[in-house]
């Protein structure tokens, strides 16, 4: 019996021992992959929201710089070249040419007169005086040529309505005449008093009564 024990024992001596069973780590291995996908899955989110943010921010940029604010232009001054229009050159008007007739209006003496002497100041030569066929007029009137230039009428109405109370323009397309002009009181100037006729007595009814002179208002 002690025999068989002993060689057992030698034959358990002589062989070498198996080797312990390697533990399994394929659970570990699986938790490790879960994390490292989780952890590119989290990754790759961040990306997105970076990127995401990276791109609205652009967005905004380029709209600020299409739209600057009024801020961004304060104390900046903008300077617009603009295409400057050739200012029209009037045609010379040829004064001298130009008719006018004068005629006082008022009954003063020399009122006709005065005004040419005016109108040949400015350059006018062709100027006719006379009366006019009433002599009661307050306000002076102006009638001018139809086919008569805007600067001529212009000049000459500016030119009365610094002598004259008042004074009126009208048009005409038949007069011969470019401008016709009937003198009107001149500023703080009062009208001219109208003679009352007398009656002359006679002697004898044979006598025929003299006729009285009407008098005559100098132009």
């Amino acid at each position: 019996m002690e025999e068989d024990q002993n060689l057992v024992m030698e034959e358990t001596v002589g062989q070498t021992p198996p080797a312990p069973a390697t533990p399994s780590f394929k659970p570990e291995k699986s938790k490790t992959k879960r994390k490292t996908m989780v952890v590119v899955m989290m990754v790759a989110a961040l990306g997105l929201v970076i990127g995401g943010s990276l791109y609205l921010l652009g967005q905004k940029a380029k709209k600020e710089e299409a739209t600057p604010t009024p801020e961004a232009n304060l104390g900046l001054t903008t300077t617009y070249q603009e295409e400057e229009t050739p200012t029209p050159i009037p045609e010379e008007i040829d004064k001298t040419a130009i008719n006018i007739s004068v005629l006082n209006g008022t009954g003063i003496t020399g009122e006709a007169a005065y005004l040419q002497n005016i109108l040949k100041d400015l350059g006018y030569e062709k100027i006719e005086v006379g009366n006019a066929p009433k002599q009661d007029y307050e306000e002076a009137v102006i009638t001018y040529s139809s086919s008569l230039s805007e600067e001529v009428s212009d000049e000459i109405t500016s030119e009365l309505e610094k002598i004259y109370t008042k004074v009126t323009t009208k048009i005409s397309s038949s007069q011969e005449e470019d401008v016709v002009i009937i003198t009107g009181l001149r500023k703080g100037a009062t009208p001219k008093a109208t003679p009352v006729p007398t009656a002359q007595a006679t002697s004898t009814p044979e006598a025929s009564p003299s006729a009285t002179p009407t008098p005559t208002a100098t132009p």
